[in-house]
């Protein structure tokens, strides 16, 4: 999956969003039909009271003590439904709608008059998916490489804009599996996050129906039911899988942990 046909803003084309435009905004998202408009965006929404998993999780600003023993203010993820406010890309905003939420307001934002004919970043993609089902057909194991040089730093700069809009797209790729599973209204969701999704196998078959998961795409299915499952950060997991052949096996990732620092210990 990869997003060739999504949205990029250009930030020359930014202006203000104007309090008057909000009743057409506000009927253009609860209807689905903001795009190819795109925007960011304070919004006030709400959620249906019997969802399980949200789209875009809320964030709330709490004063905790830190593992220092000191007060901090920061925010944290909710998984709240009813009332929520945040400022979100268009693109978020109408996945909350395409989830069953409904926009109530639009508080102020930008605009943007004009997106990029081509999104940035299709060749990248291209060339990335490309790689990565060659090496999946060569059953080439994913590894992960930590470089120990710091004194190179990049000097390229990227519109901050971009990146909200990138990380958007992502999200919403991962919702179109989300949806046909009805994970947002069932628990049938272990673990997820930016690219990942960990579900039963179970639903590897309607998934595959409705054309989002192949072997031979960039995709993969450890083909298994999740017996136990240790989700401890993101990224940072431990699952036991009870496979078609009834044999358990052990799938873990600690991306960003060296291997001589991390044991696994069988306790009998």
């Amino acid at each position: 999956m990869s997003d060739l046909d999504s949205e990029y803003p250009k930030a020359e084309s930014a202006r203000p969003f104007l309090p008057e435009e909000e009743r057409k905004f506000l009927k253009l998202f609860n209807e689905q039909k903001f795009r190819p408009r795109t925007a960011i965006l304070t919004v006030w929404f709400k959620y249906p009271y019997n969802m399980f998993f949200q789209p875009i999780p809320a964030k709330d600003n709490i004063t905790f003590t830190n593992k220092e023993g000191k007060k901090e203010t920061g925010s944290k993820i909710r998984f709240r439904n009813g009332f929520c406010s945040d400022v979100l890309t268009s693109v978020d905003i109408q996945e909350i709608v395409k989830a069953g939420g409904d926009i109530i307001r639009i508080l102020d934002g930008i605009v943007y008059e004009e997106n990029f004919k081509t999104p940035p970043y299709r060749d990248y993609i291209l060339i990335l998916r490309d790689l990565r089902n060659k090496y999946k057909r060569e059953e080439i194991e994913e590894i992960e490489i930590t470089a120990e040089d710091q004194s190179t730093k990049s000097t390229g700069l990227t519109p901050s804009h971009l990146g909200s809009f990138v990380l958007s797209h992502s999200k919403k790729i991962m919702n179109n599996f989300i949806h046909v599973i009805n994970g947002f209204y069932k628990p049938e969701i272990f673990y997820t996050d930016t690219d990942s999704l960990y579900i039963s196998s179970r639903n590897w078959d309607e998934l595959n129906r409705a054309g989002l998961v192949s072997e031979n795409e960039y995709c993969k299915g450890d083909k298994g039911d999740i017996i136990f499952g240790l989700y401890l950060a993101p990224k940072v997991k431990y699952n036991i899988i009870l496979t078609s052949d009834g044999v358990l096996k052990e799938k873990e990732t600690f991306k960003g942990y060296s291997n001589n620092k991390t044991r696994l210990y069988s306790v009998g």
